[in-house]
């Protein structure tokens, strides 16, 4: 059966995954309910073990419009009173009534919501993201070298990606790949293509002249000198409506944001303090 998962329930994963390097975290985890022998899908769970014991926190998520009520929170109590839970944590996106954390409380239930995260002030990127939209660039690479051949004349050499810069002593002073992931990483890159990469595809076109004297390998093994290194920049962007989930714990407000692209699913996490610290992940996660 495929895992059901959203934003919130996803958020919760993550943020359990941080309990430590002895610690398991899965989502959509089926437990073996000891009375009826059934299988029963808890939504997160992060399992531990110490000594000869298994440690099971448990978490369900509820993302409803209507704010949790003491039905959920017995519900909840009720299924894992015969699965092997060993800590109960109720995450609800619209928040408890007080009659539900008071049942809580009382049964030793944690609860978590995203009302509490809004209403820290300085959680000003939670607050952004909730409802925003991102654009996404995706760049796509195209590198060759322009050399002089053996014979004096310009040549170019087109399956260059894996290609080594040497200096004039034989000595590697740079690759191909290195020069790419510098790109992809390079803020001025970044802002460029933000700024005028059309939607949809676009073609961008760099190159680099050799500060001083630079040698590559030709496919017969000649080392011939570097003219230049041109690196085709080919462009897919997408303008993306933003799910987002935000959650406050341990005096922090972690949010994800997540939206469907065309290769998988653009996510960004975040955790901010009440100093105006911020911590920012941002991956583009490709469909398997």
């Amino acid at each position: 059966m495929p895992k059901r998962t959203n934003p919130f329930q996803q958020l919760a994963a993550i943020i359990h995954s941080r309990l430590g390097s002895g610690w398991n975290v899965t989502e959509s985890l089926f437990l073996t309910d000891s009375i009826t022998g059934e299988m029963r899908e808890v939504d997160v769970v992060a399992k531990a073990t110490v000594g000869t014991y298994d440690i099971y926190i448990s978490v369900e998520c509820r993302d409803h419009k209507r704010s949790a009520d003491v039905t959920w929170i017995e519900s909840m109590a009720k299924k894992h009173e015969s699965l092997s839970t060993s800590k109960l944590v109720l995450w609800s996106r619209s928040g408890f009534t007080k009659a539900a954390i008071a049942k809580a409380t009382a049964l030793k239930i944690d609860t978590v919501s995203q009302a509490s995260a809004a209403s820290a002030d300085w959680a000003t990127l939670a607050r952004s993201l909730i409802g925003g939209l991102v654009q996404l660039v995706t760049p796509r690479f195209s590198p060759f070298i322009d050399i002089t051949a053996t014979e004096g004349t310009p040549a170019r050499l087109e399956d260059v990606s894996n290609a080594l810069i040497y200096d004039s002593g034989g000595q590697v002073v740079n690759s191909i790949p290195s020069i790419i992931e510098f790109m992809g990483k390079s803020s001025d890159m970044g802002k460029t293509l933000l700024d005028h990469a059309p939607i949809g595809s676009g073609d961008f076109y760099a190159e680099i002249q050799p500060p001083v004297p630079w040698f590559t390998d030709t496919a017969y093994g000649q080392r011939v000198p570097v003219l230049r290194i041109g690196i085709g920049i080919s462009t897919f962007v997408e303008k993306l409506a933003l799910d987002a989930a935000s959650a406050a714990i341990d005096g922090k407000v972690a949010t994800l944001a997540t939206a469907s692209t065309a290769t998988g699913q653009f996510q960004i996490y975040v955790e901010e303090a009440p100093d105006g610290s911020k911590q920012v992940q941002a991956a583009n996660v490709r469909k398997t």
